[in-house]
């Protein structure tokens, strides 16, 4: 017998494309902080200022127009880092409460960067494990 996932359970993993592999760091950083000197506006304003950024990448400038939507398509996924008060100046509640703000911040603003809000994921390693628990908890 062989065990299958069910469809409702089954989510891909995303992986850098092959374009991206040797520099992820770079574009990563890039597209993060550049993103940030785009106003929040409507999701088709907000694609059009982040295809204008892409193709300022080095290298970019001569790349076709489907290559730069490619990595806008490709570029799924943004990462944001909470960042938060530490124990002995605050209570563990005070960080978790934090934390679920920042969360909540990034729910109720995901459309404006043109991501979708249904599509939050946590995650974290040592105290951010623990903290990634407790918000999926509270």
């Amino acid at each position: 017998m062989t065990y299958t996932v069910p469809a409702k359970y089954y989510h891909r993993i995303h992986h850098p494309r092959p374009r991206f592999k040797t520099d992820i760091e770079n574009v990563l950083y890039y597209v993060a902080t550049s993103i940030n000197s785009l106003p929040r506006d409507v999701e088709r304003k907000f694609a059009e200022g982040l295809q204008h950024l892409i193709r300022q990448y080095p290298g970019n400038a001569v790349k076709t127009e489907k290559t730069i939507s490619n990595w806008r398509t490709e570029i799924s996924a943004l990462f944001g880092l909470i960042e938060y008060d530490l124990i002995p100046d605050v209570r563990m509640d005070d960080i978790v409460r934090q934390c679920r703000s920042a969360v909540a911040w990034v729910h109720a603003n995901a459309a404006c960067y043109g991501l979708d809000p249904n599509r939050v994921h946590l995650s974290g390693h040592s105290a951010g494990g623990h903290l990634t628990a407790m918000l999926s908890l509270t």
